[in-house]
């Protein structure tokens, strides 16, 4: 529950659509969400405060933009590759906005991630995104497939809403007007379009050097690594860096209690914090930790803010959970990052309601 509070989502703002037919037009997310729907859509922009298509075809800008929904019908990365007038093509990685209330500790807003895109690069976002608003053959079922005796199944399937602008062309010469071309799909219905993202991905991770010190096998694909690196803050070379420890120090608590094990965490302190080390487990046995992404304020110095957990939760009658806020305070030790100081705020206990549902 606390892993989830932060990210954002569309199933309560939205009417809902019967699942039978947004799944039956392709239109469906994890949740049954129509993400074809333009309301929805208008949303799905908002979490990236970005400008409706046609306004930026109004100011000149050819662009190429898909917004992605994971398999858990999660909204996860926003990019955008564009052309504005008098500037050179660059592309510009997006997340959902952070709708969490302030903590104890002041979380570092991260800056724009973006680079200028080469010529090459450019032409290749252009040429992935030829054909992303046509249906391949088999998207589209006919009546012979309907009679068939095999049945496909497609779980968690991520989901993509990808734009393709040209703004108008005047000339002496030649005159073309404004065109939008954009698709919502699934990549269940094995089309053009999730290809597409997927390689404008690829495009964007090749000119963002910083994004290369995260470890590709630590993340599910090109999507959810941009989407970290985007939220690393201040020096993010070296934040990059710091990740591993966090996210390793995160499945040491989660090991300690799905195992039954004593918890240790004398490998993430210096020798001269045993008893530092000692502490911390002290306080922390039987809980979990979710942390954000790291902030190096220069190359040795970096911090992460995060949820803890405790074990004494109340009883699940009382609809109400307990946490506090956690912040690590990490060095760069060379080879790895140890954590140097720690910070756990007061314990929270916050009610929530549980919606009665009715079988039908």
């Amino acid at each position: 529950m606390l892993a989830l509070a932060g990210t954002p989502t569309l199933a309560d703002e939205t009417t809902v659509t019967p699942i039978d037919d947004v799944f039956e037009r392709g239109c469906g997310d994890d949740n049954g969400t129509d993400r074809c729907d333009a309301e929805i859509q208008r949303i799905m922009r908002e979490l990236y405060e970005w400008e409706p298509a046609e306004a930026l075809l109004e100011q000149g800008v050819q662009f190429r933009r898909f917004m992605m929904v994971d398999g858990y019908g999660r909204d996860v990365l926003g990019l955008t590759f564009e052309r504005r007038p008098g500037s050179s093509p660059t592309v510009i990685v997006d997340v959902p906005k952070d709708e969490r209330g302030e903590g104890n500790f002041v979380r570092n807003v991260p800056a724009s991630l973006t680079a200028v895109v080469g010529l090459e690069q450019w032409n290749r976002a252009l040429d992935t995104t030829l054909f992303v608003d046509q249906q391949l053959a088999r998207e589209q079922a006919s009546d012979e497939d309907e009679k068939g005796d095999s049945i496909t199944i497609c779980l968690h399937g991520w989901f993509t809403v990808i734009e393709a602008g040209d703004p108008a062309i005047r000339g002496s010469n030649s005159s073309a007007k404004a065109k939008l071309r954009s698709d919502a799909e699934g990549s269940c219905a094995k089309g053009l379009s999730m290809p597409a993202a997927f390689e404008l991905a690829n495009v964007a991770y090749g000119v963002l050097p910083e994004c290369h010190q995260l470890d590709e096998a630590d993340y599910r694909n090109r999507m959810t690594l941009l989407a970290e690196c985007k939220r690393l803050g201040g020096d993010r070379l070296a934040a990059a860096r710091a990740v591993k420890t966090v996210r390793r120090f995160e499945d040491v608590l989660y090991q300690s209690i799905r195992k039954q094990q004593d918890l240790s965490l004398a490998s993430f302190f210096s020798y001269d914090r045993k008893e530092m080390a000692a502490e911390l487990e002290r306080r922390m046995r039987g809980a979990t930790a979710d942390f954000g992404s790291p902030h190096a304020t220069d190359g040795l110095h970096a911090h992460v803010i995060g949820t803890l957990s405790p074990a004494d939760q109340p009883p699940e009658e009382e609809n109400a959970y307990r946490y506090a806020d956690i912040r690590l305070d990490l060095r760069n030790r060379g080879r790895n990052w140890t954590i140097e100081s720690y910070e756990i705020s007061n314990i929270k206990t916050v009610a929530y309601e549980v919606e009665d549902t009715e079988d039908e």
